[in-house]
């Protein structure tokens, strides 16, 4: 059998995305922000799960409300608009 040697081609690994949908002082109060959100925007946030992200510092916390994985930015764009047509920011 004989060998192809020409041109390999690559595919890059794909990372998946998320969107940030809150932010707030507390991890309890994104997680009632996700129940709330996930219930009312259920269609846009099916199959997705929530992540809390820390940022700031001890003195001053804040956390971010991440939902995702999401395939690509541009499924990322679809979760976004479909949620701000719904006024969530």
């Amino acid at each position: 059998e004989a060998v192809d040697f020409s041109k390999a081609v690559v595919t890059p690994e794909v990372s998946p995305v998320g969107v940030q949908i809150s932010s707030g002082a507390s991890v309890d109060s994104l997680r009632l922000s996700w129940s709330l959100l996930s219930d009312r925007h259920s269609e846009a946030l099916k199959n997705l799960e929530p992540r809390f992200v820390a940022r700031g510092d001890e003195e001053a916390p804040t956390f971010d409300l991440i939902a995702g994985p999401i395939k690509s930015r541009t499924d990322a764009l679809k979760v976004c608009k479909a949620l701000a047509a719904k006024g969530v920011p």
